[in-house]
């Protein structure tokens, strides 16, 4: 029997509540690019990467995805609290329930401005633009080009790098500012420059 991670539950739940608010109907795939979006906004703000309480791999596409969000929507399905038609979910009443109540733990309050922010990011963005700025950052750009399946590790070259585009961006926005919604649309929009602008693109 597969393990499941409350933190994967609550992630799921929250982000597809924020989905279902913003496009409607969501897809695992779409789930799965929030959650891994969520997880770089918490190292944008010196988190560890054990802070988020799941990893991430790339599948054979190239795409990050979690096996534990995978058991988490098939966790939700079973009870009740998401319904899936076409592979399509939407959350069901129960499901907006249990999340305003898991919202308000502090194992999970203290994610809440990540999942926020990534979410959010849909009010400025398409979708579309968002899943390629994503599939464009550091850590998923290398793990493309090499055998490296596990993406956000101590362990992990890439993240380096990553962490360079952050301290560009802090220097470049207002950091004293709590919302995370600036600096995670400005990471976005600076992912999908021409390559001869974004260095780190090369």
């Amino acid at each position: 029997m597969e393990t499941i991670n409350p933190f994967a539950i609550y992630d799921t739940l929250f982000v597809g509540n924020k989905l279902q608010r913003y496009i409607g109907d969501f897809n695992s795939s779409e789930v799965q690019l929030f959650c891994y979006f969520s997880c770089l906004l918490s190292l944008y703000e010196g988190n560890p990467t054990s802070f988020w309480g799941y990893k991430f791999i790339k599948n054979d596409l190239g795409v990050p995805l979690s096996t534990e969000v995978y058991t988490a929507l098939d966790c939700l399905l079973v009870n009740n609290e998401l319904e899936k038609a076409d592979n399509y979910y939407k959350i069901t009443s129960e499901g907006k329930s249990k999340c305003e109540v898991l919202s308000e733990f502090g194992r999970f309050e203290n994610r809440n401005k990540y999942l926020e922010a990534s979410c959010e990011s849909l009010l400025a963005l398409p979708i579309g633009y968002i899943r390629n700025s994503i599939n464009s950052e550091p850590i998923v750009r290398a793990a493309n080009n090499s055998t490296v399946r596990t993406l956000v590790d101590e362990e992990n070259g890439a993240i380096a790098l990553l962490y360079e585009q952050f301290e560009l961006l802090k220097e470049a926005i207002d950091t004293n500012d709590s919302d995370l919604f600036v600096p995670a649309v400005t990471w976005l929009k600076y992912l999908q420059l021409p390559k001869d602008v974004n260095q780190d693109a090369l």
